[in-house]
């Protein structure tokens, strides 16, 4: 398993985070991070997810995912390595 990034755009209506996460969790997958933030559009969101998932489960995951009624597009990853940060404390 390796870190995989996915982001999707969902309605943003309560329960979409939840049903999102809930897919994760039915799936056995860890989410490593989330971010979510607002669209341009009104009443989209987008949601950017790290989890360590294997590449079979990952296209499984993002059919999935798509077909959630709240997920309205989920952004293949392009294949290039996610940025990593972290503190220096």
């Amino acid at each position: 398993m390796r870190k995989q990034t996915l982001s999707m755009m969902v309605a943003n209506k309560p329960g979409a985070l939840a049903e999102v996460a809930g897919l994760f969790s039915r799936q056995g997958c860890n989410i490593d991070s989330l971010a979510v933030g607002e669209a341009a559009q009104r009443g989209i969101s987008w949601l950017t997810i790290v989890a360590s998932i294997d590449e079979s489960s990952l296209e499984q995951m993002t059919e999935q995912l798509s077909s959630l009624p709240k997920v309205l597009k989920v952004v293949e990853p392009d294949g290039k390595p996610p940025v990593q940060r972290g503190c220096r404390w």
